[in-house]
């Protein structure tokens, strides 16, 4: 008997352990395919921005370029540039503080306020970004929450969804009071506060 509930037992171990295995590979399967998902339509992004969609698989640059569409490069390097801030003031106070007196809570202190002022800066700088991509896409506030809260859905609906590329237009009276663009393909006058042609749909350069 005692054999027999032993032998019960452990067959009930392997098999909750075969599940969880083939859980976790479901996971990264589906993980796996949503970030492939997702570059997909950053490059349908990029195209519709007249880039080649292949640029987003290089690193770094790809992600340059979807700010770049977007009238966002200040963005994309104040991100970098608060990152690599925090991470030298966040590496000067622990290691002064290991080399004087060890791993103290004034020091444990002092890293969490920068990592949540470096949270509050990266929150910011990524609300600019969305609504920025969003204007450059001829979409309002409500989507640019969506890329904001949501990035990963509205991304796929921004690449794979109707929506136009039309430039950051900014205030559309400031920019049609500035004057206009010759589309060097068809002739065609456009406002400074488009990104793309009119009549052909040539991006402006």
């Amino acid at each position: 008997m005692y054999g027999s509930y032993g032998s019960y037992g452990s067959y009930g171990r392997s098999s909750g352990a075969g599940i969880a295995g083939g859980a976790a590979v479901f996971l990264v399967l589906l993980l796996i395919g949503l970030g492939i998902v997702l570059l997909v339509a950053a490059g349908k992004i990029l195209k519709k921005a007249g880039h080649n969609p292949w640029k987003i698989l290089i690193p770094v640059y790809g992600g340059y370029l979807l700010y770049k569409i977007a009238d966002a490069e200040g963005v994309f390097w104040g991100s970098i540039v608060v990152s690599v801030v925090a991470s030298i003031i966040n590496g000067i106070i622990a290691g002064s503080s290991a080399n004087s007196y060890g791993y103290s809570n004034s020091s444990g202190t002092g890293v969490l306020i920068v990592t949540i002022i470096e949270m509050i800066i990266m929150v910011i700088l990524q609300i600019v970004y969305a609504r920025k991509l969003a204007n450059a896409f001829g979409k309002g506030g409500g989507f640019a929450a969506g890329l904001f809260f949501l990035a990963p859905i509205f991304t796929m609906i921004l690449g794979f969804g109707s929506a136009q590329y039309t430039g950051y237009s900014g205030l559309d009276s400031v920019a049609s009071a500035v004057g206009s663009w010759k589309c060097p393909n068809c002739g065609t006058e456009n406002s400074v506060s488009r990104g793309t042609c009119s009549n052909c749909g040539a991006v402006r350069k």
